[in-house]
């Protein structure tokens, strides 16, 4: 109560008041807001020329109550805030982390460039196949680092029909074919399907070069391509004779995301990425997998 203060000051805990600041203080009433012990801030009030407030223990209750109320709310908002703020800081790492993975597989492209540089760089097809992986390495780049400054994934735009067969071929072709064992494609049969190439080859990537490393180099990795028997759904087996998943991992960690086996050599979302695109497109991701047996990933992709 400034009032009392002015006609009846006091040392607090050796602090003196200086009460020249007093003179030009205009609010009546001092209420302090803390944050548990802390002193968070305070609230000033004056009342009406015509009404003077006498500051008793009601008056004091009442306000320590309001107080109490608006100091809740106020520090609800403060959390709120901290929350959103940290939610964006986490969107924002885990779309770096999709970005990341996606940068490994342009590193791929890259390294399968230089590997056969050597020995194909006089050959005028092998330049003219180099300039147009470039070119679309440059374009995915240019996308990633477009997700990164705008703090989002764009919308899936690039989608056409496709013939999955062509697309894997491509996959085995510009991204695994240097790695043993060398992937082999069976198509029983096949009709096109509408899918964003781009997305889909990132999809098939992953789960054939995960085949391939965890296959030794005398096994073998088959993609077999065919069509349901009700043909409302195109089927791919990627089939490997490598070491295999126990039954409790594919429950708990195969497709949790962030969750590796291999150390700081990956990102822990690939698994998970081909899980939620199929999910998205209204398919299935479907493991069946035996301890130094094999595995067998089973992709169902709709044909409407």
């Amino acid at each position: 109560d400034i009032e009392e203060l002015r006609t009846k000051p006091f040392v607090y805990e050796g602090l003196r008041i200086n009460h020249a600041l007093l003179n030009n203080v205009s609010f009546q009433l001092v209420i302090p807001i803390y944050n548990g012990d802390e002193l968070w801030g305070m609230a000033t009030l004056l009342g009406s020329q015509s009404t003077a407030i006498k500051l008793n223990w009601e008056l004091r209750d009442y306000l320590k109550a309001v107080t109490a109320q608006v100091s809740n709310y106020l520090f609800h908002h403060q959390a709120a805030e901290e929350l959103a703020e940290n939610a964006q800081f986490a969107a924002f790492s885990r779309m770096s982390a999709f970005v990341v993975h996606d940068l490994k597989n342009v590193l791929a492209q890259i390294d399968l460039i230089l590997c056969n540089a050597e020995q194909h760089k006089d050959n005028p097809e092998f330049i003219d196949d180099t300039f147009e992986t470039l070119h679309h390495t440059k374009a995915r780049m240019d996308k990633m680092l477009r997700q990164l400054t705008e703090k989002n994934t764009p919308k899936e735009s690039g989608e056409s029909l496709i013939f999955l067969s062509e697309s894997i071929g491509d996959v085995i072709e510009k991204k695994c074919a240097a790695y043993l064992p060398t992937p082999c494609i069976k198509v029983d049969n096949e009709k096109p399907v509408v899918l964003d190439n781009d997305k889909f080859s990132n999809v098939m990537y992953h789960l054939i070069s995960n085949a391939q490393q965890a296959t030794d180099d005398n096994g073998t990795v088959e993609v077999v391509i065919e069509i349901s028997a009700d043909e409302r759904y195109m089927l791919i087996k990627i089939i490997d004779t490598g070491s295999g998943m126990s039954e409790n991992f594919i429950r708990t960690r195969l497709f949790k995301p962030f969750d590796t086996t291999k150390g700081n050599a990956g990102m822990g979302i690939g698994a998970f990425d081909a899980k939620a695109y199929l999910d998205k497109l209204g398919g299935q991701l479907l493991v069946d997998s035996e301890l130094n047996v094999g595995t067998t990933f089973t992709l169902r992709i709709p044909t409407n």
